[in-house]
């Protein structure tokens, strides 16, 4: 991951922390497919396109807590971790923590993995 998407995720994390509804974005291809993802498996409640390079993400809340609060980033800029595809297939994922993962500019949810290994 490059710098980008992970300030990206980063931010998104901190601000559902703070309980906000919503949050203006930059973003790119990259980021704009994860807001997608993350929309699809329900961890935001929606976004709009405020402009071309810029997302408004509303906030998702369960008895005031945010699924996003889960979020973990394993790589940083500075530390790449790598992981081979039929090691992710034996992480055991809870209910209450999903992974999205990159493949190739694909992103892949941990509930998808199963099936391409």
């Amino acid at each position: 991951m490059n710098n980008n998407t992970i300030n990206f995720l980063i931010k998104l994390k901190n601000r559902s922390l703070q309980n906000s509804s919503s949050i203006i974005l930059n973003t790119s291809s990259l980021t704009f497919s994860i807001t997608k993802t993350l929309y699809k498996k329900g961890y935001i409640q929606g976004y709009t396109k405020v402009s071309k390079k810029q997302v408004k993400i509303f906030f998702r809340y369960f008895y005031n807590f945010s699924p996003l609060s889960y979020l973990k980033i394993l790589s940083k800029s500075s530390i790449s971790i790598f992981v081979k595809f039929n090691q992710l297939s034996r992480i055991k994922v809870s209910k209450k923590l999903k992974f999205i993962f990159f493949k190739l500019d694909k992103l892949i949810s941990s509930s998808q993995i199963k099936a391409y290994s």
